[in-house]
């Protein structure tokens, strides 16, 4: 039988009920302690169908979204143009930016997703699938190998946390890292409370970030409406995190329909995992290093060629940013592109609601050149007071070793989880 056709048809109910933290799994050990117990069973790798519906779930394509119907900022006759991208994924992102992508590290090295590059022919493609394996196999398409090497973090303070060093990372234990961009966040948000009149704040030298002045001399901002530039960048911090924490509990309620064990925790250090420590012998995942202050530790900014940020380390100054943001909106196949088919978006009228959303027009890029000009003479770089690349929240899925909970536990194993081997490795 197809494990597949049994999943499609797993309830929900079923899956939001039965989910729980299922930390032990096979070839694991608990040394000591009232729950001390040592697998009798081999290590088990998830296989390449059971992960990549791991990753579906978490941050799938499934056709396009529905944008955002409307905004009271702005011109009044023209569309809202918040979104960063249409793509409709299996979990929600604030305004439409879409800014992550999910990490997988496991015994065959470390792998990475593209669905941000995801463009109307794979749309078409999730939009027509005739079964989840077509679904799926769409977003398999867009992920890549980083490196054939498994990931590490020595299980030691400050690294790994006392409770997670015994089973995160051992092998056969696949790990998922939803990373996302915060620069694209910022920007994003940046120009949705410009259009809302508020000016970006710096109370310490209680002044304006960036030079609002051609703005604020239209009546397109207003003084009065000031938001401290902390407060803005925590309020991005904020979206951007449920989008982190949104793409592992989507994994994990598929986790639990599967049959697996695992569980949604932030027990590693987001600096080791990313690689921050590399300079004393902790490489991590090798993003990407800047030093934007004297004394400062390393902030990682992306992975080049996989998952590079909007940050000037790959953009340079703040007028090539602010262009590079403006075409993934408006470039040809951006959101609100001229170049994507009749077709191509979730309206009846695609080509006549992308021509009438409102654009960018001078003076608004002027004033978010400025504020990024600002913002990297002083730090190197933007945001300035959160991550540039955000990562919180993890999944570890293994399979489960059932004499542990047999041994130790009074009905911990459902149905899914009794009858995996069976359902899923039966030749």
């Amino acid at each position: 039988m197809d494990p597949l056709v049994d999943l499609s048809s797993y309830p929900l109910v079923d899956a939001l009920r039965d989910r729980r933290s299922r930390r032990f799994g096979v070839g694991m050990t608990i040394p000591d302690g009232p729950l001390a117990f040592t697998s009798q069973r081999e290590p088990q790798p998830l296989t390449d169908e059971e992960r990549a519906l791991l990753v579906w779930a978490a941050t799938g394509l499934t056709g396009w979204h529905l944008g955002m119907p409307h905004t009271a900022s702005g011109d009044a006759h023209a569309g809202a143009n918040y979104p960063l991208r249409l793509a409709g994924r299996t979990s929600p992102s604030a305004a439409g930016v879409q800014a992550s992508e999910l990490v997988i590290a496991d015994d065959d090295g470390v792998s990475i997703t593209r669905i941000r590059e995801a463009g109307p022919a794979e749309l078409r493609a999730v939009s027509n699938a005739a079964s989840l394996r077509e679904l799926v196999a769409v977003t398999t398409a867009l992920t890549e190998q980083v490196t054939e090497t498994r990931l590490r973090v020595p299980p030691r303070a400050p690294h790994v946390s006392a409770h997670n060093r015994w089973d995160v990372l051992q092998d056969g234990t696949t790990l998922f890292v939803p990373v996302t961009d915060m620069t694209e966040y910022f920007l994003t948000f940046l120009s949705i409370v410009t259009g809302e009149g508020v000016v970006l704040w710096d109370p310490a030298a209680d002044a304006p970030v960036g030079n609002p002045a051609e703005l604020l001399a239209l009546g397109r901002v207003h003084d009065s409406a000031r938001v401290p530039l902390a407060a803005f960048e925590q309020l991005v911090f904020q979206q951007a995190s449920v989008e982190s924490g949104i793409l592992g509990h989507n994994a994990q309620l598929m986790q639990q329909a599967m049959g697996l064990g695992g569980w949604l925790f932030g027990g590693v250090d987001s600096g080791a995992l990313l690689g921050a420590h590399a300079a004393q012998g902790v490489p991590g995942l090798g993003f990407d290093l800047v030093h934007s202050i004297a004394g400062v530790a390393a902030r990682p900014v992306g992975l080049s060629g996989h998952f590079e940020t909007l940050h000037p380390f790959y953009h340079g100054g703040p007028d090539a940013i602010v262009a590079a943001f403006t075409e993934l909106k408006f470039g040809a196949h951006g959101a609100f592109g001229t170049g994507l088919g009749a077709s191509d978006g979730p309206f009846r009228h695609n080509a006549g609601v992308r021509a009438e959303t409102e654009r960018f027009d001078d003076a608004t890029l002027r004033y978010l050149s400025s504020v990024l000009a600002t913002l990297i003479e002083r730090s190197g770089g933007f945001p300035e007071t959160i991550p540039t690349v955000l990562t919180s929240v993890y999944l570890q899925s293994q399979h489960i070793d059932p004499d542990f909970y047999a041994t130790h536990y009074r009905h911990a194993l459902p149905a899914a989880q009794q009858e995996h081997q069976e359902r899923w490795h039966s030749d």
